[in-house]
């Protein structure tokens, strides 16, 4: 039984480090175009405009703001989209710059460049739309002329998407009584497609959920829902740091904060410890300094990883003061009747301290008394 525990427990331990890597190398994100902000950040593949989707888009404002006065021009932007890139790729990029006046002065404007442009996704249903290589050159009474390189603009999504750039700095490539301190402000309406959002182009993260049963999917009638507490009663804790250990008594009362996420959001309401004592330098009062917001995310089975922060001080003996945080390591909560969290020599992070060790690792393993049973599910 012992020999299974311990594969057990490398088995969740190796899930944890792919998690971790996967974590760090999944920087990439492809874009979409999506018809729906009902999953949104992400968009799966039937809510996904097509290759070849037409972008167009018409300016209610359009101004380049200098240093002798401000140009406004009337402009649309047309394009045509890619399903999904990184970034995702808007080909036959052309803007129209039409009505240009400076003052009363009557402006001429035209495009060159690349007529590449590229959409990244920032956030939400947003992204930011850029030309690398795509220019603008505006003329002005005959007698001032500059290029200038295409800004930046914020994509917005929604019914229909925008286009904005306020005050954007804009930068001069050339010309003839230019100047370096420019700025662009504009407003385009999307009319195709509509409605549009920017988004990950994922499947959305399967949503966690705590269950009576053990089954995944939890059905609706075994889910718990939102606010339900966890507890646990008290369990020995241990510190090992470079000097001796520490056995405290520790206890856990939280509650979950919505009904299902991904991950599901964890208050810690306490996470005292008590009766502490480190070898060879005596007893220990803790208290605690603060806490994150925890979470937990479904990994197999009924299991979860549970994880989040909580900074202990301690004042150990006539002199010894050390504050470590148990900064956001993962422990892994086994669903049952009871269920239990276990942290196994996990690295405490030491933030200050008086004659104090910087390393420490705790192992810790509270069974929960309430709610029984329990188990981490997926919708």
């Amino acid at each position: 039984m012992r020999i299974a525990r311990m594969i057990g427990l490398a088995a969740i331990a190796a899930l944890a480090l792919t998690a971790l890597v996967g974590a760090g190398s999944a920087s990439a994100v492809e874009t979409t175009l999506c018809k729906s902000a009902v999953d949104s950040p992400y968009c799966e593949a039937g809510d996904r405009y097509a290759a070849g989707t037409s972008l167009k888009a018409t300016a209610s404002s359009f101004q380049i703001k200098t240093t002798i006065g401000t140009i406004k021009c009337s402009s649309t932007l047309e394009g045509t989209a890619q399903e999904k890139g990184n970034p995702l790729a808007i080909q036959s990029v052309s803007w129209t710059l039409t009505k240009c006046s400076m003052s009363g002065t009557n402006c001429t404007a035209s495009v060159g460049g690349s007529t590449s442009a590229n959409l990244a996704w920032t956030s939400q249903d947003d992204g930011t739309l850029t030309q690398p290589e795509g220019t603008w050159f505006v003329t002005c009474g005959g007698f001032t002329h500059c290029t200038y390189s295409v800004p930046a603009i914020t994509v917005q999504g929604g019914s229909p998407a925008t286009l904005s750039a306020t005050a954007v700095p804009l930068k001069t490539l050339g010309g003839f009584l230019c100047h370096a301190q420019n700025d662009f402000s504009a407003t385009y309406s999307v009319s195709s497609p509509a409605p549009a959002h920017v988004a990950k182009a994922e499947a959305p993260p399967v949503p966690t959920k705590l269950c009576k049963a053990a089954e995944s999917p939890c059905k609706a009638e075994n889910q718990y829902p939102s606010g339900t507490a966890l507890k646990s009663g008290s369990h020995i804790m241990t510190i090992k740091t470079n000097i001796s250990t520490i056995t405290c008594n520790g206890e856990i009362e939280a509650e979950t904060t919505a009904a299902q996420g991904a991950p599901l959001p964890v208050k810690v309401n306490k996470f005292p410890l008590t009766g502490c004592n480190w070898a060879g330098i005596g007893a220990c009062s803790v208290t605690e300094e603060s806490h994150s917001p925890f979470t937990l995310k479904w990994i197999t089975g009924t299991q979860g990883f549970f994880q989040g922060s909580v900074l202990w001080n301690f004042k150990c003996g006539a002199t010894v003061e050390c504050a470590w945080e148990l900064a956001e390591n993962i422990a892994t909560f086994s669903g049952g009747n009871p269920a239990t969290i276990t942290w196994n020599l996990v690295k405490l992070a030491a933030r200050s301290g008086t004659f104090c060790t910087t390393s420490a690792e705790m192992t810790f393993a509270p069974t929960l008394t309430t709610p029984k049973p329990v188990y981490v599910s997926i919708g």
